[in-house]
C-alpha cells in the first residue's frame, strides 16, 4: 500500500539536501534538478491525498499524463532535462 508520508519524507529530505548543498552557484544544475525531484514527492504526495491513487506513476510519460494541466511541474521538468542532459 503505498503512503503519501513515504513521499513527504522523501521530499523534505530533498529540500534538505538543496538548501544545504545546492545554493553555491557552482551547482546551479543539482540546485534546479533537486527542486524538480522534490515537487515530484509532492506531486505523489497529492495523487495519494486527494485523488487516492492506488499506484505512482513510473515514468514521466505517466506522470505527464496525469498532470497535463500543471504548468509549473512541466517548467521544472524541462529545466531539470536541460541541466541533466546538457552537460
Amino acid at each position: 500500500m503505498i503512503n503519501s508520508g513515504d513521499y513527504r519524507v522523501k521530499g523534505q529530505h530533498n529540500e534538505k539536501f538543496n538548501r544545504e548543498k545546492c545554493q553555491d552557484e557552482q551547482y546551479t544544475d543539482w540546485n534546479i534538478i533537486t527542486k524538480f525531484y522534490t515537487a515530484i514527492h509532492y506531486v505523489n504526495c497529492y495523487l495519494i491525498d486527494k485523488h487516492k491513487i492506488r499506484t505512482i506513476p513510473q515514468s514521466h510519460a505517466e506522470r505527464d499524463k496525469i498532470l497535463a494541466n500543471f504548468k509549473e511541474y512541466k517548467l521544472r521538468e524541462e529545466l531539470s532535462n536541460i541541466k541533466h542532459y546538457s552537460d
